[in-house]
């Protein structure tokens, strides 16, 4: 397991991992109330560490805190996409962290795609908190470990399943766009097609 990972692990509240690390899974109900469930999988190779979290809140799992108890229920403030992982290639000789946030959505409607896009905006903007914490840590001498700015790869993923490709083999050539986004309706993510 890399350095970086193992500090990711350390500082991120272990409620958050899924048990199972090689499933993304939406729960949910759709526009006329009737629930459904579909799920990804999640493949990678030996040359990669990696970590997955979701971040959901106790609305969908009571069990679990609140999530953002500091923000009311104004302009979705208290609102996040719902899987980050954290990806390292070991085979790369200077460490790279590759950082994706995850919005899985049952349609394409402009409303989902709205929403979508501010919890894909959020889970940057923790993910910046993540690492800029990570970094203090290490200031202050704790056994930590954490890229150059140059070093962190930071995209966003959005997941239509409305759009769902029937093939499960991710393409090999699948480009981010500038902002690096990039809109993903296939059956299984292979890590290292993304990374």
């Amino acid at each position: 397991m890399s350095d970086i990972i193992n500090t990711i692990k350390k500082v991120l509240n272990a409620i958050y991992k899924p048990e199972k690390q090689n499933l993304l899974f939406e729960e949910d109900f759709d526009n006329n109330g009737k629930p459904f469930k579909y799920s990804i999988s999640l493949y990678s190779d030996n040359e990669i560490d990696y970590v997955l979290y979701r971040f959901e809140d106790n609305s969908t799992n009571s069990s679990l805190p609140i999530l953002f108890p500091y923000f009311s229920d104004f302009g979705v403030l208290n609102k996040m996409c719902d899987y980050i992982l954290f990806a390292v290639k070991k085979t790369q000789k200077k460490p790279q962290l590759y950082i994706f946030c995850i919005e899985l959505k049952k349609s394409n409607a402009s409303g989902a795609n709205a929403s979508a896009n501010q919890q894909l905006e959020a889970g940057k903007v923790f993910v910046d908190y993540i690492i800029k914490s990570i970094r203090r840590l290490a200031k202050s001498g704790k056994d930590v470990s954490v890229c150059e700015t140059d070093d962190i790869h930071i995209k966003t993923i959005h997941y239509t399943h409305s759009k769902l490709k029937n093939n499960t083999k991710m393409p090999k050539d699948l480009e981010f766009d500038a902002n690096g986004h990039l809109d993903y309706n296939y059956k299984a993510i292979y890590l290292q097609n993304i990374i």
